[in-house]
């Protein structure tokens, strides 16, 4: 045990002039621990979450627009008709074009044929001064008229029993559109298709803008009808 000098200040006290240092005496210092390595965890794999069928967990959101809003643009779907949305006005011009060929093919047919037979047995006197006929008209006026009566026949028949009986015209099958009745949804018959063929033809031969007036309509109707439609009490629907 170590003496303490003569005149020194008590055990534990600073000598004069000397601070003492805050906290009291300062203990020894701690012994350094020795280093431990961590023992390595065994691998775990994680189990594959399993899909919610309720919807996200916890209430969240769905993936998409924040807050529950609809996304920005969500398509619009078109006016309905009975069996299905009213058909788009282009659909019903390509149908219409196609049925125009096929009609006009035998419709030509008739004409030449009617026209030649006529040429070659009447008797016709052309006046070289005026260019009118003298005579032998009333014989080729007549040939024009049951040319016209026979077509006209063709195309009743042929769309009043497409679109009245079947509902489909050749170029509505190939635009998969059908014509219906507006409030049953059912085939419209074939007296009411003859109707809407009839219509449609004398508004085309009222110079023509009539005609261009109800091929236009379905653009602007709310039921997209054209007059032809709404005297037959039809609409056009897709079916596919």
């Amino acid at each position: 045990m170590s003496q303490q000098p003569p005149g020194g200040p008590p055990p534990g006290q600073p000598y004069p002039g000397q601070q003492q240092p805050p906290g009291g005496p300062q203990p020894y210092p701690q012994q350094p621990q020795p280093y431990q390595p961590q023992q390595p965890q065994p691998y775990q794999p994680q189990q594959p979450q399993q899909p919610n069928p309720y919807g996200p967990p916890g209430g969240q959101q769905p993936y998409g627009a924040p807050g529950g809003q609809p996304p920005m643009y969500q398509p619009q779907a078109g006016p309905q008709g009975p069996g299905g949305p009213l058909a788009e006005w282009w659909k019903r011009l390509v149908a219409a074009i196609v049925d125009g060929i096929i009609i006009s093919i035998p419709s030509y047919i008739i004409m030449l044929v009617l026209g030649v037979g006529y040429a070659n047995t009447a008797e016709v006197t052309i006046d070289p001064n005026t260019g009118q006929i003298t005579s032998g008209g009333g014989g080729f006026l007549a040939t024009m008229l049951i040319s016209f009566a026979i077509i006209l026949a063709l195309g009743v028949a042929y769309y009043a029993y497409m679109n009245g009986v079947r509902g489909q015209t050749v170029g509505k099958i190939l635009m998969k559109i059908k014509v219906v009745d507006e409030n049953t949804g059912q085939v419209i018959g074939f007296g009411k298709g003859a109707i809407r063929y009839i219509v449609a033809g004398v508004l085309w031969m009222l110079c023509y803008i009539p005609g261009i007036v109800d091929s236009l309509m379905p653009l602007w109707d709310a039921k997209r009808q054209s007059i032809h439609d709404k005297v037959a009490n039809s609409v056009v629907i897709e079916i596919g």
